[in-house]
């Protein structure tokens, strides 16, 4: 035993071990491209050249977010997607918001609502209302479009201002349009839970009120597969429509307190499935910008050392096209964030053992790493970032994302009235 335990210790001791702190600060500044404004005005694209070889080859690129009240990513990623677009081609601009939602403030901002007002019927207040996403809202919106609509939503909530009876008539309307003598009175429980206060009202407590409700979405689902859809705003429509089904099943039946993944992961698989209808049937050739949160837009979930059995959106984009869809997580040390229920907080402390505390130390306020750098990076494996909200998880984050967009100190997004 004594002779096996020597040739035990003696191989450990051949090993070469994890690299020590100065020699990874070493690596990320040589390693870490600084970035010099994150600033949306600001079209002096010199400092991210370097992107458009990191990107020569990408068709639908996820800019992500540590949490949705993050003022410094939402500058930053509005910068980038002016030179997405002015200088990579990318036309399509696509917000984790609800499809349905959205297509309706498009009609509203062809009546003439302001764009801001339209955004505001779209999306979500976390970004319809911050102030930091402004400059974005306004550039999309200018006439025409620098994109092919100023925004298009992919996902299965109701997220928009919209009053709620204004949403089921428009659904009555489409209906009608192409079905003259469309009866409403056939369809009692979707409209009232299209209208109930709160999305849940009184349905979801009850099991035979839920299974009359998902027959008639059932049945209009296949009123609507037998329609010729005369444009995208009616494609859109429907489709944000018919998936109302898997919103309020998901809605219905999720138990966040002991969730069952079946049921947790329906809403990233049908985000992942909205992004790819409008990649290859919607917009066909053109190159896709998502706005999201890193933990939907990442992928391989389950090399976090403690899984969670979420799979999430960005899981089934990077299985169906590969290196054609590129996430970009974005990440900090320090500083605040919004929280539209909790007002302004201070993010929770960084580890002194996390990627985002050596950077701190190493790179410039702004810091890009890219693809190659990460599958490079000499830290063991795994090692601890803070890329889902501020929270120090250990995971094998190289094959987990991209790229990292760091920033130093974060800024809270400013929410207006």
């Amino acid at each position: 035993m004594c002779w096996l335990a020597a040739i035990f210790l003696w191989a450990v001791s051949c090993q070469t071990p994890p690299a020590r702190e100065a020699e990874k600060l070493a690596w990320l500044k040589s390693s870490a491209v600084p970035v010099r404004s994150i600033e949306p005005a600001d079209a002096d694209y010199t400092d991210l050249q370097f992107l458009k070889a990191e990107w020569k080859d990408v068709e639908i690129i996820g800019l992500g977010e540590q949490s949705h009240g993050d003022g410094s990513t939402f500058l930053a990623k509005s910068r980038l997607i002016r030179f997405l677009q002015q200088e990579m081609g990318f036309r399509v601009l696509a917000f984790e918001s609800g499809m349905l939602d959205g297509v309706l403030a498009l009609q509203a901002l062809e009546n003439g609502v302001p764009v801001d007002s339209a955004f505001r019927l779209a999306m979500f207040k976390i970004w319809s209302h911050s102030r930091q996403v402004g400059a974005l809202r306004r550039y999309a919106g200018q006439t025409p479009s620098p994109f092919v609509l100023p925004f298009v939503g992919f996902d299965c909530q109701f997220s928009g201002n919209l009053d709620a009876a204004r949403r089921r008539d428009s659904i009555v309307q489409f209906f009608r349009r192409y079905e003259p003598g469309f009866d409403t009175a056939r369809y009692t429980l979707v409209w009232r839970a299209m209208t109930a206060r709160g999305r849940k009202g009184q349905i979801r407590g009850d099991s035979l009120l839920q299974q009359q409700f998902f027959t008639e979405m059932d049945t209009l689902a296949g009123k609507i597969r037998r329609f010729a859809l005369r444009n995208a705003r009616d494609s859109m429509l429907a489709r944000g429509f018919m998936e109302l089904k898997d919103f309020f099943y998901f809605t219905w039946k999720v138990n966040w307190n002991n969730p069952d993944p079946a049921i947790a992961n329906i809403r990233d698989s049908v985000m992942a499935e909205n992004v790819i209808w409008i990649k290859e049937q919607l917009f066909p050739g053109q190159k896709i910008i998502l706005w999201a949160a890193n933990t939907h837009l990442g992928y391989r979930r389950e090399l976090l050392k403690y899984p969670d059995g979420m799979i999430p959106m960005g899981d089934f984009l990077k299985k169906r096209y590969g290196d054609r869809y590129y996430t970009l997580s974005f990440t900090s040390r320090d500083g605040s964030f919004n929280s539209l229920q909790g007002g302004v907080k201070k993010a929770p402390p960084v580890s002194n053992k996390s990627l985002e505390y050596l950077l701190g130390q190493a790179a410039a306020p702004y810091a890009y790493l890219r693809k190659k750098d990460l599958a490079a990076i000499p830290f063991e494996n795994p090692f601890q970032a803070r890329l889902y909200g501020y929270t120090n998880w250990y995971a094998d984050w190289p094959k987990m994302t991209d790229g990292m967009f760091f920033i130093s100190t974060m800024l809270p997004s400013e929410i207006e009235p």
